[in-house]
């Protein structure tokens, strides 16, 4: 029984971490699913197209597979747990989420999730300091 408790109390932390999911865990597991489309952008990239929001890079996972969503989907919420609603838009079946993260008003991370009953987009920016403004006529754009 002492063995059994010790074991528990020896397993209980790793159970705990695995638990959190990371977005390039995410783009490990879903880039090479049948259904499934990721991209990553660097910030040269986006330059490139004319968007300058002080982003480092912008990535993005796409998922059309309807046995794969509900596990996405689980998966989203697990990833923006603690993050700030930005704003929740939901219209004609589709629901559009924006989180973000900040460290002492700089914003560091911008989520987007765009979803309906067919597919669910996960876009995700980084940045030392995102520009709020430049990344709403960002998103209005686009």
């Amino acid at each position: 029984m002492k063995r059994f408790i010790l074991l528990i109390i020896t397993l209980l932390p790793a159970t705990l971490f695995a638990q959190s999911i990371s977005f390039d865990d995410m783009i490990s597991e879903y880039s090479t699913k049948k259904g499934c489309t990721a991209i990553t952008m660097s910030n040269v990239m986006l330059e490139t197209m004319g968007v300058e929001v002080g982003a480092e890079n912008l990535s993005a996972i796409s998922v059309e597979n309807s046995e794969l969503l509900p596990r996405f989907n689980e998966q989203i919420a697990e990833l923006v747990k603690g993050m700030e609603v930005m704003m929740t838009v939901n219209h004609d079946g589709q629901c559009v989420n924006i989180y973000l993260t900040r460290q002492k008003d700089v914003v560091r991370q911008i989520v987007i999730v765009t979803s309906d009953s067919d597919k669910c987009i996960l876009m995700v920016l980084w940045g030392n300091n995102l520009e709020l403004q430049m990344v709403n006529s960002f998103i209005n754009n686009k």
